[in-house]
């Protein structure tokens, strides 16, 4: 693997914008920024104006590309993460004040829908995959080393950094499943990073991760039982690994995985009451906007709205808090409308009739055909975890969501670059 980094590459931008959105001074503070006026723009801003400044000279300088196999190859996936993005800009202009902050506001729900969609421009060969691939392995020891340095100076807790960069690493995880190992990494190393994967997993305490890393390996399964069993028989022994980790890192992490683990299935715990209840005051407020869905806010984590609510046939209005929803489809709803929730059902059609596609195509193939896999088991790994948790109010949640689809996108256009 080639590890050069070119920093002024927009998709490292990217990546390091998440280095430093967790780096102890700056987790769930003010960010570093430039100053320019009253404007300041922080990492992500800089990739994104990198990555439209690179995009223009790319068409005023374009040059036939004969490394493309089929440029055709998920073109109307990529219709839809476009528009997506013309749909915040639409609402920018219908709903917002129109000034720098909501600028910012809209381009933090957006831009990553631009990043996507031009993935397959910017990354064009294996050697370019690779070092982003790297990059994601290197921010993958940063967060285990963080989640230490957080225990060690404030004590064990849940979800002590989030959990939002698990998108991420389900992705490292399963890129290095078996013969599918797309990074060609030794079993060694392979190893280290599936374990590294698996105790910070434990570490963030999100129950839906490891569900989701299952459900991932039961995908695996349908295509080959042999390596499925064998990767579920390693990842118990990670997880074991994993939790005797954990436990040295903090020794009361053990019990508090126990105790919140034997929660996982028990409907009437407060956290999956308070989130299914919410989900009822999502669909009245999102009936205030039901074309193109409630004006965009990144720092809003609740609202109170005045609910009417009918008991015992009488009708009262009440303040009830409306938390951001934890469920993809409901996001969808609650920020981008019927529109948002008709384009989120058109990407699982297109993405469901894409890799049937590809898996047809490689059925002889069984290189392209293991790749595929590995990614088509990582997007059941974000799936799941978009359905149970908060993915689309970050340029980076967004980002990585996506991320397992447009890759095989890449690839299917530019196969021989990738098996070189």
């Amino acid at each position: 693997m080639n590890m050069v980094i070119n920093i002024f590459n927009p998709y490292t931008l990217l990546v390091i914008g998440v280095f430093v959105e967790y780096f102890p001074s700056f987790y769930g503070k003010e960010r570093p920024s430039i100053e320019l006026g009253s404007i300041s723009l922080y990492i992500a801003d800089i990739s994104f104006i990198f990555l439209c400044v690179y995009v223009a000279i790319h068409f005023l300088t374009k040059q036939p590309d004969t490394h493309v196999a089929n440029r055709s190859s998920g073109k109307n996936i990529q219709k839809i993460l476009g528009l997506f993005f013309v749909i915040s800009c639409f609402k920018w202009l219908l709903q917002s004040e129109h000034d720098v902050s909501s600028i910012r506001m809209m381009a933090s729900f957006s831009s990553a829908y631009l990043f996507l969609y031009f993935l397959p421009l910017y990354i064009s060969s294996r050697k370019a995959l690779n070092n982003f691939i790297f990059l994601i392995i290197l921010f993958q020891v940063y967060i285990f080393v963080l989640h230490i340095y957080a225990f060690s100076t404030e004590g064990f807790k849940m979800h002590i950094l989030s959990g939002g960069f698990l998108t991420m690493l389900g992705l490292l995880y399963f890129l290095n499943i078996g013969e599918s190992n797309f990074l060609k990494a030794k079993p060694l190393a392979s190893l280290f990073i599936k374990t590294l994967v698996i105790a910070t997993y434990f570490m963030v305490g999100h129950r839906s991760g490891l569900i989701a890393l299952l459900l991932g390996i039961l995908m695996l399964s349908f295509f080959y039982k042999k390596t499925a069993i064998r990767e579920a028989s390693l990842l118990m022994a990670l997880i074991v690994v994993g939790a005797g980790a954990s436990m040295i890192i903090s020794p009361d992490i053990l019990s508090k995985i126990a105790e919140r683990a034997a929660t996982t299935f028990d409907t009437k715990q407060a956290t999956y009451q308070g989130r299914y209840n919410n989900l009822f005051r999502v669909i009245e407020v999102s009936a205030e906007h039901p074309i193109i869905g409630k004006p965009l806010v990144t720092n809003e984590s609740r609202e109170a709205k005045l609910i009417q609510e009918s008991q015992g046939g009488i009708t009262a209005s009440k303040i009830r808090v409306v938390v951001t929803p934890h469920n993809l489809f409901f996001e969808w709803l609650y920020y981008y409308g019927a529109i948002g929730v008709l384009l989120g059902l058109a990407m699982i059609f297109l993405t469901i009739r894409f890799i049937k596609g590809f898996l047809r195509k490689h059925r002889e193939d069984s290189q392209s055909r293991r790749i595929g896999i590995s990614l088509i088991c990582c997007m059941i790994h974000n799936l799941f975890f978009a359905l149970t948790n908060v993915t689309s109010m970050s340029v980076f949640a967004t980002f990585f969501l996506y991320l397992p689809l447009v890759m095989l996108v890449v690839i299917s256009r530019k196969e021989e670059s990738y098996y070189e």
